[in-house]
């Protein structure tokens, strides 16, 4: 589905194990309640025996994949709670998070780039996926991808305003 979207996924992936929780907030330098990231070329993941045994690998691997995908494709200017929100819709996530959390003044963005909690980062992730949902009812699934390439300025200012 990435594929007919967004062209050829990359033939090689690097990915990163961890053999400690440890040493995946150490080298990746993401907080200990992520599973994954990626910098839009490989991907560092939280040890496979945690993933695992908390039932969240191949999803984990998914959206991961995902965020690759997407991430060769976004236009520069496309704020990353726009992706992120992509992510989560493309791959079908439900989120959990709370729509009325209290960012304390953060913005989405912020708070989906540099979240000061797990619950912030749930929340963030809950209400971009929710703006990207809404945006597809109201437009389509193919202005998503439009958005995401190649933005109107109309789309640029939309997604400022929402962040």
């Amino acid at each position: 589905e990435l594929e007919r979207r967004v062209g050829p996924l990359p033939a090689k992936v690097r990915v990163e194990t961890f053999g400690t929780t440890a040493d995946f907030i150490r080298a990746a330098k993401q907080p200990g309640w992520t599973a994954a990231s990626t910098d839009g070329v490989s991907i560092a993941l939280q040890p496979l025996s945690a993933l695992e045994r908390k039932g969240i690998l191949v999803s984990t691997l998914r959206h991961e994949l995902a965020h690759l995908a997407i991430h060769r494709v976004r236009s520069p200017g496309i704020p990353r709670w726009f992706e992120e929100g992509m992510v989560l819709y493309s791959t079908g996530e439900q989120m959990t998070g709370d729509l009325r959390f209290d960012f304390r003044g953060r913005t989405l963005e912020e708070s989906i780039s540099k979240p000061r909690s797990e619950a912030e980062m749930k929340a963030a992730y809950a209400l971009a996926l929710s703006r990207v949902r809404n945006l597809a009812r109201k437009r389509g699934q193919a202005a998503l991808w439009q958005i995401l390439k190649h933005p109107s300025t109309s789309d640029i200012r939309w997604l400022k305003d929402q962040s």
